[in-house]
């Protein structure tokens, strides 16, 4: 699975954005079986951690 194809298969479902933090949630598009992906940003926006 390269990076393009992974990108292309999830979807956005919700975006939190506070002062020192974001949270995104996506479907995984039957990657993982119909999980969501939870993702978590510093206030850069940089990945912090991600989990499904």
């Amino acid at each position: 699975m390269t990076v393009e194809k992974f990108a292309a298969s999830i979807s956005l479902l919700f975006v939190e954005i506070g002062s020192a933090s974001a949270y995104c949630e996506y479907e995984d598009g039957e990657l993982f079986g119909g999980h969501r992906i939870h993702a978590y940003f510093d206030e850069e926006y940089r990945l912090i951690s991600a989990d499904i």
